[in-house]
């Protein structure tokens, strides 16, 4: 009889033991799922700073763009008028020539002078050529920048 009565025992601490067994190792997965759900929520962080950054740089990349548009739409037009300048006083030369027959000292230092006003247009046009040149490669470098960061134009 005793040993018909320590069966049911052995068997409940059996059941016990596994219980206990089974409690362990769900608590472990929890803990787990926990440990992962951190992790989750540090890269969700993570992404949706990276995310604010990237269109921050985006805005700041747009307005520079903007910028160097309208840069160059300007040095466009200084170009155009400068050009018009020059050749305008060319012909006014061209004309004066024609019909003064041989130069006199006076036409001669007007000749001088106008000369000089086309080299001083004609240096000024190649500044802003140049500086037309630089901002067109700012502009081609912000773009790839641009490009690089997913950023639309």
């Amino acid at each position: 009889m005793k040993r018909d009565a320590e069966k049911p025992r052995a068997q409940a601490d059996t059941m016990q033991a596994e219980v206990a067994t089974n409690l362990r190792s769900l608590q472990k997965k929890a803990l787990d799922v926990l440990d992962q759900e951190e992790k989750i929520r540090a890269r969700l962080t993570h992404i949706a700073e990276r995310e604010m950054s990237l269109k921050a740089r985006a805005e700041i990349l747009e307005g520079k763009e903007r910028t160097l548009r309208e840069d160059q739409a300007e040095l466009d037009a200084k170009t155009a008028k400068l050009q018009a300048e020059v050749d305008r006083l060319r012909a006014r030369l061209a004309d004066s020539e024609k019909e003064g027959g041989p130069p006199t000292a006076a036409m001669e230092e007007w000749k001088r002078d106008v000369e000089n006003r086309v080299k001083i247009i004609q240096k000024k046009a190649m500044e802003l050529l140049d500086r037309e040149e630089k901002l067109s490669k700012k502009e081609e470098e912000i773009r790839a920048l641009a490009d690089q960061l997913g950023v639309s134009h």
